[in-house]
């Protein structure tokens, strides 16, 4: 059936953002639809996440960058591999999908070692991307317990911009 979740965790950095910026946070509402004798499931999720900039001297940086901020809509598809518990509302699944990013006061950096230009100058900008992950469901009473870790890609100029949120909430149905 229906379910609203919340959830919050880390969010981490990968690979070029990973040079200007620490973990942060990550909050997710997830909205979806499971059906209890099928599968395959629909979800939005609406999220926010936010990273620490590195410190001055760090991979060149001059100064410490202004910790940015990624608001996110994504349509996802989950897919259910076990269902266990009451009412077959615990499980293993995955979750996968795409949708759009609101990057702000991304990449405000200045680099001494190199002539660098970042996707975003920081300008506020909104890009597309796509996200994939697993997640466990562990029913609790009328809620459900969740883990979940995805890979985010959002398809930005230059190297994609990409982060993993981990995130530990409870789904209602």
């Amino acid at each position: 059936g229906w379910y609203l979740g919340l959830a919050a965790g880390a969010s981490v950095p990968r690979g070029v953002v990973n040079d200007f910026y620490k973990t942060g946070f990550n909050v997710e509402v997830p909205i979806g639809y499971q059906p209890a004798s099928f599968p395959l499931g629909l979800r939005i999720d609406l999220g926010y996440s936010r990273f620490n900039g590195r410190d001055a001297g760090t991979n060149g940086l001059l100064t410490q960058p202004v910790d940015p901020n990624i608001w996110s809509a994504t349509a996802n598809l989950t897919f259910d591999l076990v269902k266990f518990g009451q009412e077959r509302r615990g499980s293993l699944y995955l979750v996968g999908g795409g949708g759009v990013f609101r990057f702000t006061n991304f990449y405000d950096t200045n680099r001494s070692s190199n002539d660098f230009t970042s996707a975003f100058e920081g300008t506020p900008t909104t890009k597309g991307g796509v996200t994939g992950g697993a997640g466990l469901a562990v029913p609790i009473g009328g809620s459900s317990l969740f883990v979940e870790s995805r890979y985010t890609s959002a398809y930005t100029q230059g190297e994609e911009t990409r982060w993993v949120p981990v995130i530990i909430g409870l789904k209602w149905r």
